[in-house]
């Protein structure tokens, strides 16, 4: 599951944006990607308490700092080179 967010999501993303006109590298997207899964080592060591609320809200924000880190790095590319109606659909593959 790890590998298939780390190297196929960031290749559909790459194919996406190649079809929208948007110059971006693949290796710097599987960089990218892997530098947002950054949030998730603490969030895993957090995750040994006894108490499944704070294991949910840890997660949680790990899920959304790496979501900020992948939105920051790629979004002012997508608003440059990308049709305003082709920045939703962008937005909605990164974010799955």
């Amino acid at each position: 599951l790890v590998y298939g967010y780390v190297a196929g999501l960031p290749a559909l993303v790459w194919v996406g944006m190649k079809y929208m006109g948007v110059p971006i590298n693949l290796t710097a997207l599987w960089c990218l990607y892997g530098y947002s899964m950054v949030p998730f080592i603490p969030a895993v060591m957090l995750c040994t308490t006894p108490i499944e609320a704070i294991d949910w809200l840890v997660m949680i924000a790990a899920f959304g700092l790496s979501i900020a880190v992948l939105l920051r790095n790629v979004w002012p590319l997508l608003m440059e080179h990308a049709q305003p109606n082709q920045t939703k659909w962008a937005a909605g593959v990164m974010l799955a």
